[in-house]
């Protein structure tokens, strides 16, 4: 009742208020009839403005009631997106101005910038055109934020493609993708070589995102990694990455049985009962896409349709292997590039799609 007293009570004032101070002397002349319309008006009128003041307070409550809070928010405040080059200067220089505090510069800018390979390079000192741009992209960002006192890594990824015959250094060691990378970060833009990680491990994403991983963020710690390819490729490595970074890792102790049946199941309860590690609350990914330079139209036409197909896969794949455990036997016990029963398989592919890969 309180309630309806203060209502009514507002839009009598607000009616009072209209009849002494608008129209003070033009009222008094009109009809009775004229008054009650008049009236009416305005009594209709200041319904309706109690009304609206009070649903807008009441959305304003609701809206502070969903909004996350200010940890999370900035834990979380650029999830899994992709940007392009200038965004992520821009949101670097923003990031690095705002930053009052090692915890909200943790939350905001790179632990890490992640570089794919994905073609094969010419020698030890030329990646192909679209590797180098995001060379370019990885090198500025790691330069602005040494700017401020922050000594970024950066991790050029991928020992070689699936559809390229590597190539090789003159004493016939292979030469890694990353290497190229590596030696193009250290010879063209003056990066400190110590300040560079070299994956030499993977041949495809999925195991691109697996060894970045344990090989190197749950070994160092990192939480926040941005991630950077070409834009035709950005879409499938987020999926993928967003799968590998997100499954939980098994518990290393505790897990015991007489078989692999009874371990996997000792396994999945553990997981079930929440003692495994659970990285969702642990990670933070951005990701760049760079111009697909270096490419024909029907290169890059022929990539985006495969990676379109690609994601689909990925999706499927993300609903069944939950574990780091399930990847790592994915890898190694079905995936041609990496089990014992794909040694010497070739996938047929089309010659557009080499030439993709700079495989001719």
């Amino acid at each position: 009742m309180r309630g309806r007293s203060g209502l009514a009570g507002k839009i009598k004032d607000f009616c009072n208020g209209c009849l002494k101070a608008r129209m003070p002397s033009t009222l008094s002349s009109f009809t009775a009839h004229q008054r009650w319309i008049t009236g009416g008006a305005i009594l209709l009128s200041g319904i309706l403005l109690v009304l609206s003041q009070g649903y807008a307070a009441s959305s304003l409550r609701n809206e502070s009631k969903s909004r996350p809070s200010l940890a999370i928010a900035s834990w979380n405040r650029f999830p899994n997106s992709i940007l392009s080059a200038d965004a992520a200067l821009k949101r670097v220089t923003e990031a690095l101005a705002a930053s009052t505090s090692p915890i909200k510069a943790k939350c905001t800018l790179p632990d890490a910038i992640v570089v794919l390979g994905g073609g094969r390079p010419k020698d030890v000192h030329n990646p192909p055109e679209f590797v180098k741009k995001r060379c370019d992209i990885a090198a500025k960002i790691h330069k602005e934020a040494k700017k401020h006192g922050r000594n970024v890594y950066i991790v050029p990824i991928s020992a070689g493609s699936a559809h390229a015959a590597m190539t090789l250094f003159g004493n016939g060691m292979p030469l890694y993708e990353s290497h190229a990378s590596a030696d193009y970060l250290v010879n063209k833009h003056g990066i400190d070589p110590k300040m560079i990680l070299m994956e030499t491990t993977s041949f495809d994403t999925i195991a691109n995102a697996y060894f970045t991983r344990t090989q190197f963020a749950d070994v160092m710690g990192w939480k926040c990694l941005w991630v950077v390819t070409s834009s035709f490729h950005a879409p499938r490595t987020r999926a993928i990455f967003d799968w590998i970074f997100g499954v939980n890792a098994l518990p290393s102790e505790g897990v015991q049985g007489d078989g692999n049946e009874d371990r996997e199941a000792a396994a999945a309860a553990a997981i079930a009962s929440e003692s495994a590690t659970l990285p969702r609350d642990r990670y933070s990914l951005t990701y760049i896409g760079t111009e697909n330079v270096g490419l024909t139209e029907d290169e890059v036409r022929v990539r985006e349709l495969r990676e379109a197909r690609s994601v689909k896969n990925v999706e499927m794949l993300a609903k069944e292997k939950r574990t780091l455990r399930d990847v790592l036997l994915f890898l190694m016990t079905d995936h041609r590039l990496y089990s014992v029963e794909g040694l010497g398989t070739i996938e047929e592919v089309s010659d557009e799609l080499k030439k993709s890969y700079k495989a001719s």
